[in-house]
């Protein structure tokens, strides 16, 4: 096959274009039904319907799927669509639509006025997440020589303002918290653990100290690999990529499928930090002890200790918390584990997630208990 030049691929292209069937297509401006076309949405959207996301990819899809009262010209003066006149009170409070004729919603039932006040039709629930709370944050590859630095650690911990990830990456939907126990975990929850306030200045200073001073414009560079479980855990890659930058820190951020993930992080150990969920679970040594305990470096197995965080104290301590049964002397036992994590920084959290179940009105009983819809659904029953 020959090779085909840039301007002779356009110039093919256009004359595709004007091909005479299509330009017969173009002349017939009387509109009829039938057949089908292919459009292109790239990346593929994470949801047909964007009523909770202003991801470009989604809204391509979504104003196929469902229709707004008005849309807009190429001046962005208002048209109709759903509504053929609208009207605004003199205090701009109140606004009335006259709604097409004849229009039917996806179930076949009129559009009409009266079902249109009864909507939306979903309802919001952020309980049911008790059981299982999850903090998401840094997780160090402790196997690298630069991240074995406990400064060169606490250092990106003060490059890191864990106000702009959760709000620009999770669209604040999300609290700060500063321990690795979750603060809904209230009888193991310990805030008085060692913090690192958003300092550049500082990390800056710790950098330089640990040996790692500027050259030219970088310290050195690390690889960032984020959990492929949406674009949040991307645009948080890119959050901190840009926050580490300020100090001289080079980050590339590298995204692969789930299994490439898992692979790289917990087989080949092929990585220097990662964005991270941990889930407490309902207590610590079910949730966390996974984590942090030396005999939880299990090169292969996922979800363990990735970081290969290794303390003879951190192990005594878990030990001693599965067995005692004195709640006082547990907490006591709970909150020095979250004081010594806190000073050693194998992971650093930076945001407890706030997740919210959507759910038809039709549906009831999906959120019973802590487990939410986590749990068996027995309870489920649909309104009619």
């Amino acid at each position: 096959m020959s090779a085909v030049s840039r301007r002779g691929f356009v110039r093919g292209t256009l004359a595709t274009l004007a091909l005479p069937g299509t330009a017969a297509a173009t002349q017939d401006v009387a509109p009829h039904a039938g057949g089908r076309v292919s459009f292109v949405i790239h990346p593929e959207p994470t949801t047909l319907v964007c009523f909770n996301t202003t991801e470009g990819p989604a809204i391509q899809a979504s104003t196929k799927v469902v229709e707004g009262l008005l849309t807009y010209d190429f001046e962005l003066n208002p048209r109709p669509q759903l509504a053929t006149a609208w009207s605004i009170s003199e205090d701009g409070l109140q606004y009335r639509f006259e709604l097409r004729r004849n229009v039917k919603w996806h179930d076949g039932q009129p559009f009409t006025a009266e079902r249109f006040q009864k909507l939306p039709h979903l309802t919001l629930e952020t309980r049911g997440y008790e059981y299982s709370p999850t903090l998401y944050g840094i997780e160090f590859n402790l196997d690298r020589p630069i991240l074995k630095n406990s400064q060169v650690r606490k250092a990106i911990a003060h490059t890191i303002d864990p106000a702009v990830v959760l709000n620009v990456a999770w669209y604040g939907l999300g609290e700060r918290t500063v321990s690795i126990v979750s603060p809904t975990l209230k009888r193991f929850y310990n805030p008085n653990v060692t913090t690192y306030p958003y300092d550049p200045k500082a990390a800056a200073r710790l950098l330089d100290e640990a040996g790692f001073p500027l050259k030219g414009r970088w310290r050195f560079a690390l690889t960032h690999d984020f959990q492929p479980f949406g674009e949040n855990f991307k645009r948080s890659g890119e959050a901190l990529k840009s926050a580490l930058a300020v100090v001289g820190i080079d980050v590339t951020v590298r995204g692969q499928d789930f299994p490439s993930y898992l692979k790289r992080v917990y087989s080949d150990r092929d990585y220097d930090f990662s964005f991270h969920p941990f889930t407490n679970m309902f207590d610590p040594t079910v949730g966390l002890q996974r984590f942090f305990t030396s005999d939880n470096y299990r090169k292969g197995v996922a979800f363990t200790n990735a970081s290969h965080y290794a303390n003879p104290d951190i192990d005594r301590l878990f030990a001693e918390i599965a067995v005692e049964s004195d709640q006082l002397k547990r907490k006591a036992l709970i909150d020095r584990f979250q004081e010594i994590v806190a000073d050693d920084l194998p992971v650093l959290p930076l945001m407890l997630s706030k997740p919210v179940t959507v759910a038809n009105r039709r549906v009831v009983g999906h959120t019973v208990d802590s487990a939410g819809v986590q749990g068996n659904f027995a309870n489920v029953w649909l309104r009619g």
